[in-house]
């Protein structure tokens, strides 16, 4: 069966049903594309696990709408740092790891997850939490577009939602409590460790599609010259422009090309988009996806 490509607001609507239900969808959010289930689908997260080809031990975000839901999904309260850390940076980017006293759940934390997303906010509004991953096969880098949905899960039973990332990064995942940055994403760790006014261990473990592509980045135009008179055998892909939005869909291309290759023209002191550095240079992968 081909993914299904619907519109938000009327359309989605036409399909809540088939979500509720347990329908696997795939759907824009503010950071990349989630894989999403009904987090009232009993042992919904083995499709997930299935489709993503993804090691079970590896944790799922729940997606939340307020504070008072993720507390009811955890059945715990949450710490005095989580709420400083939720209060500044949520709804928004972030993945927020806390212990739990769920049954459910084997693992000892839960990643949270709370989105400025007017289609996330929908289903979610209509069919209660999510249990989500990030929407690409494992290995590969997430995917911020539906039709790359589409290229990593072809022939899939899965409802894929049209739409726009709103950033098209990886959310920061932390825990505040026990002051560990999982990955450094669009929140900065300087950020965390303000509003916790206490220094965050940074505790990252490499993507893997980082062991299959080389990455260059020069700082202007003048050294991309110089770079590709040195390397005349260079054969990938050059991104002269590098933005948040098309950052991921770039390495992708990457990762498709003969020689598995990218050079970004990047100047992080003299840029529009200096969140990208921390995606440039050293790049982390907790688990937790989304």
């Amino acid at each position: 069966m081909e993914p299904a490509d619907i519109e938000r607001s009327g359309v989605l609507s036409q399909h809540i049903e088939r979500i509720r239900s347990g329908q696997v969808f795939a759907f824009p959010t503010d950071t990349v594309y989630g894989l999403g289930v009904s987090f009232l689908i009993p042992e919904a997260d083995k499709q997930l696990f299935a489709l993503k080809r993804r090691n079970p031990q590896k944790a799922l975000s729940v997606y939340v709408s307020s504070l008072e839901e993720l507390e009811y999904v955890a059945q715990r309260r949450l710490g005095e740092a989580s709420i400083k850390i939720a209060q500044k940076f949520l709804p928004g980017p972030l993945t927020l790891i806390t212990k739990h006293n769920n049954p459910r759940f084997s693992q000892k934390t839960l990643g949270f997850r709370i989105v400025e997303h007017p289609i996330v906010k929908q289903i979610i509004q209509e069919v209660g939490p999510l249990l989500a991953t990030s929407a690409n096969v494992s290995g590969f880098p997430s995917a911020v577009s539906s039709d790359e949905v589409k290229q990593d899960f072809p022939e899939k039973d899965i409802l894929v939602i049209s739409g726009t990332c709103s950033i098209g990064l990886e959310s920061t995942v932390v825990d505040a409590e026990e002051r560990i940055i999982y990955r450094e994403g669009v929140v900065s760790a300087a950020e965390i460790e303000d509003v916790l006014q206490a220094k965050c261990t940074c505790s990252p473990r490499s993507q893997s599609f980082r062991e299959s592509i080389r990455i260059y980045v020069v700082k202007n135009h003048v050294d991309l010259s110089s770079f590709l008179s040195a390397k005349l055998a260079f054969k990938g892909v050059i991104c002269q422009h590098p933005q948040p939005c098309t950052f991921y869909s770039v390495l992708r291309q990457a990762l498709r090309s003969s020689t598995q290759e990218v050079i970004f023209v990047y100047d992080e002191k003299n840029t529009e988009y200096p969140v990208l550095s921390r995606f440039l240079g050293a790049s982390y992968d907790s688990g937790y996806a989304l």
